[in-house]
C-alpha cells in the first residue's frame, strides 16, 4: 500500500565550486538556517519542519526560519532550494514526491535529485482514505461500487503527484472510476472534501485525525498493512 515520507535534503549544485559547498564544522552554523517547505501551511510536512526547526535552534543556538513555498506539486519549493547557494543553510522539507516521484512522471524539470544531498528521513506515515459526509458510502467496497455506477460524480483530489499515484493505484487494484483534481495544498483538498466538492481523497493522518474525530468527513481505510492504533475500528 501507499506510504509517504518527509525527507530533509540539502541543496548542492554539481557546478558549484568546492569551497562553496562546505563550511568549517566548528563554526557551522554561524547564521540563521532557512527551511523551505514545498507544501502549504498546516500539513504534516509543515508541522514536522517546524518541530525539527525548533530542535535545530535549541541544538545550534541559531534561528531557524521556516517558509512555505507550495505549488505545482511541490515543484516550486524544490526549484527554489535547488537554486539556493549550496552552503548548507537552505534545507528542503518535502514529501517523497519532490525527489522520487516528480522526476519519474514529469519529462522536464528544472532540477534533478542529484542537485540535493539527503540529510535525514524525518518521518514515514500512511494516508487515510476518506470520503465526504455527503457521500452515500460507508466502506471501501461501497465506494468502489459508487464510482462505477456514478463516474461523473466520482472525484478525488490532492496536493502532489504522490496523492494522484495513490488514486491511480487504488483504481487499478479495485476497478474504481475516479477523476483526479489537483489542489495547491493538502488543506485546500481537505476543505474541498469537507464541503462535498470532492467525493474522496487520501489525506495526511496528522491534520486529518481531529477532523475525522469531529465528524467533518469519514475515514474508510488506512494505506498500511495494519490498522493505526490511534484509529480503532468503528462499529
Amino acid at each position: 500500500m501507499t506510504k509517504t515520507a518527509l525527507v530533509f535534503v540539502l541543496a548542492l549544485s554539481a557546478a558549484a565550486p568546492a569551497h562553496a559547498q562546505t563550511e568549517d564544522a566548528k563554526t557551522f552554523p554561524s547564521k540563521p538556517i532557512h527551511i523551505v517547505v514545498a507544501a502549504s501551511p498546516g500539513g504534516v510536512n509543515d508541522i514536522l519542519a517546524r518541530l525539527v526547526g525548533q530542535k535545530l535552534t535549541e541544538t545550534f543556538g541559531q534561528p531557524v526560519v521556516v517558509e512555505n513555498k507550495p505549488g505545482a506539486a511541490t515543484i516550486l519549493g524544490t526549484e527554489y532550494v535547488a537554486r539556493a547557494r549550496p552552503d548548507g543553510y537552505t534545507l528542503l522539507s518535502s514529501p517523497m514526491a519532490s525527489l522520487a516521484v516528480n522526476p519519474a512522471v514529469y519529462p522536464k524539470l528544472s532540477y534533478a535529485p542529484r542537485d540535493f544531498v539527503p540529510i535525514s528521513l524525518s518521518a514515514a506515515y500512511p494516508y487515510f482514505l476518506a470520503v465526504s459526509n455527503s457521500a452515500p458510502v460507508r466502506s471501501v467496497r461501497e465506494l468502489v461500487d459508487y464510482t462505477k455506477a456514478n463516474p461523473a460524480k466520482a472525484n478525488a483530489g490532492g496536493a502532489s503527484v504522490t496523492f494522484q499515484l495513490a488514486i491511480e493505484m487504488f483504481q487499478q487494484r479495485t476497478g474504481a472510476r475516479i477523476q483526479y483534481i489537483p489542489y495547491r495544498g493538502s488543506n485546500d483538498a481537505t476543505l474541498a472534501l469537507i464541503s462535498g466538492e470532492l467525493l474522496a481523497s487520501f489525506v495526511d493522518p496528522g491534520p486529518a485525525s481531529s477532523q475525522i474525530k469531529g465528524g467533518q468527513f469519514r475515514a474508510l481505510a488506512v494505506t498500511a498493512p495494519t490498522r493505526m492504533a490511534s484509529s480503532p475500528a468503528r462499529s
